[in-house]
């Protein structure tokens, strides 16, 4: 979580001066509980510009990457890669969640 919130934040470095994070977007993959996840950000995000930040939180399938026909990440429930219809490798489950995107936004 910590390096999700510092990608958010890197992400809010580059907007115009006055900007501030509106949503943090976030994919949960198959085992890790919502209620944690957000009790985790809050945890990390405070005392940072992150602080009040609303998470919105999309929940997926699990995330395979195929090492067969070109090394496509993907989500999904099944491991299938669409591009080959071969097998593909599931991402461990020590990575229960990744930054899908962030929002900005800028105070009048």
């Amino acid at each position: 979580m910590h390096a999700l919130i510092d990608q958010a934040l890197a992400h809010l470095r580059r907007e115009p001066p006055g900007s501030r994070l509106a949503e943090v977007h976030l994919d949960l993959y198959t085992g890790m509980d919502e209620a944690e996840a957000r009790t985790l950000f809050a945890k990390i995000a405070h005392g940072t510009l992150a602080e009040h930040t609303a998470l919105i939180v999309r929940p997926s399938g699990s995330r395979y990457i195929c090492w067969n026909c070109c090394g496509l990440r993907f989500e999904g429930w099944e491991g299938v890669c669409p591009n080959c219809g071969e097998e593909a490798i599931k991402v461990p489950d020590e990575i229960p969640f990744a930054l899908y995107k962030v929002k900005t936004t800028i105070d009048a």
